[in-house]
């Protein structure tokens, strides 16, 4: 007898689509026998391959008196009949609500040996071929309840021993963070902060935050305070009792009345080495001021600005053309591990936090809209890192015939003499003199125009020798 553990709700595994059997041969049978060993220790209707780990489209099954399993099954209904009842998963164990699914179904597949198999079921027969069915697509039987059933379910499965967690994010860049944790089979993510919705559009409607719109997908409640020290979050929080709250891209100061509710405190995912570069916009500091290196820390908040101890860090270099946009897509990938696995160590206890040394401390203050007006007369050099580390927000710009410019990412260019601000139109190209070598312009956009190819902005602007940028 071979028993294998069963992977517990927020595996990665049971949400991911298992691939057709190919080869029917010994490891088949294996994984067969496997599956009916773990199904008769635990003692329930139906168990699916990817729930013990392996991603393959197998399952077998034991109830109303018939056994067996089915290898690439796929199900038709018969008739128009549903029945609705409890139903439960050995990969969500002790729980159990009303789900609806067909009454009758014909199942059809092939054996271990290749031979075809059909299987025709009703009642917990047909609810089981079903379920089991689901699992090989990642789909488990929460998705099939209705919003209001789901909403109870999740609460009760939060109720579970897993390292309950409070998230706290707005932007996108704090999706991959609050994915990893969503997946995690050792964390349950019970609640979400984020900024309260924004009117967007023409229509100026009510708008979810990114990461809000991902925790109403998953059932997880959203809290949008307008300031972290409203009573009412605060004691909504307090009734949460989070073990822990990641922070990713928030933005909002926390007091200290929110700073001590959670047992391990506020673990925040920053994007640069600390104590380098502490503050609101640390990759963009990072490209304008030419770093070689950056990366992502994950510390505990304190009072003092991004000061806290430290947990973790990784680090990635900053290539050439990065701009911020670029560098912080890849930062907020590897940061997501990093704080995933902090977590993990915070949760066993086995990780702890380190305090930053007292030199190398810099700050980097939030970029306003004036903070990215291209000033010609520096260094191309500059000028370059400027515009890529304003991009893509809140985006570069210059002012030509008293216009405000959009300006994508420019490449200083050796082969010319310009002075500072004078434009130079090419065939190919539109070149700005700098207090060095000209840049070379790449997309522009005029006030209520759409982004088009510097040269396409220059033949439509008519411009003359020797305008300049003012």
């Amino acid at each position: 007898m071979t028993v294998q553990s069963i992977r517990i709700f927020g595996d990665p595994v049971l949400r991911t689509r298992a691939a057709e059997v190919t080869d029917f041969d010994k490891e088949l049978r294996v994984l067969v026998r496997d599956l009916a060993d773990s199904l008769a220790d635990q003692g329930g209707a139906g168990l699916a391959a990817p729930q013990i780990g392996v991603g393959l489209r197998v399952f077998t099954y034991h109830c109303d008196g018939a056994e067996g399993h089915l290898v690439n099954p796929t199900w038709n209904v018969i008739g128009d009949g549903y029945q609705d009842g409890p139903e439960g998963c050995l990969s969500i164990p002790g729980l159990s609500f009303d789900c609806r699914r067909h009454e009758h179904v014909v199942a059809t597949g092939w054996n271990q040996h290749g031979e075809p198999v059909t299987v025709e079921g009703t009642k917990t027969l047909a609810r089981c071929l079903q379920h089991e069915t689901d699992h090989l697509d990642g789909v488990l039987f929460l998705d099939r309840l209705t919003p209001e059933t789901r909403k109870l379910a999740m609460k009760e499965i939060r109720r579970s021993e897993w390292f309950r967690l409070v998230f706290a994010g707005t932007p996108e860049v704090a999706l991959p963070s609050l994915r990893a944790l969503i997946d995690s089979a050792h964390h349950e993510v019970i609640a979400v902060v984020t900024r309260p919705d924004a009117p967007a559009g023409r229509g100026r409607h009510l708008v979810r935050s990114p990461v809000g719109a991902l925790a109403d997908e998953h059932g997880i409640e959203v809290l949008t305070p307008h300031k972290a020290g409203d009573p009412e979050f605060l004691a909504r929080l307090a009734e949460l009792t989070p073990d822990c709250c990641p922070v990713v891209a928030y933005g909002a100061l926390l007091p200290t009345k929110a700073l001590v509710i959670p047992a391990e405190g506020w673990v925040n995912l920053h994007f640069s080495v600390l104590p380098a570069w502490r503050g609101a916009a640390p990759v963009q500091a990072a490209v304008r001021h030419g770093d070689d290196i950056t990366g992502a820390t994950t510390f505990r908040i304190v009072k003092e600005l991004d000061a806290g101890p430290v947990f973790g860090v990784v680090t990635e270099k900053v290539r050439d053309r990065d701009t911020a946009g670029d560098l912080l897509g890849r930062l907020s990938v590897a940061g997501a591990e990093l704080l995933l696995s902090t977590v993990d160590g915070i949760g066993s206890g086995t990780l702890r936090a380190v305090d930053q040394p007292a030199d190398g401390v810099t700050y980097a203050a939030k970029v306003t809209v004036d903070d990215a007006r291209v000033d010609f007369t520096a260094p191309a050099v500059a000028v370059d890192r400027l515009v890529r580390s304003v991009t893509p927000e809140p985006g570069a710009w210059g002012e030509f015939r008293g216009e405000r410019i959009k300006l994508g990412p420019v490449l200083p260019v050796g082969d010319e003499a310009l002075s500072p601000g004078v434009i130079k139109v090419d065939r190919k190209r539109v070149l700005v003199g700098t207090a060095t070598d000209p840049v070379q312009l790449g997309d522009v956009q005029a006030p209520g125009k759409r982004r088009m190819a510097a040269t396409d902005w220059a033949r439509g602007s008519r411009i003359e020798a020797g305008e300049r940028w003012t």
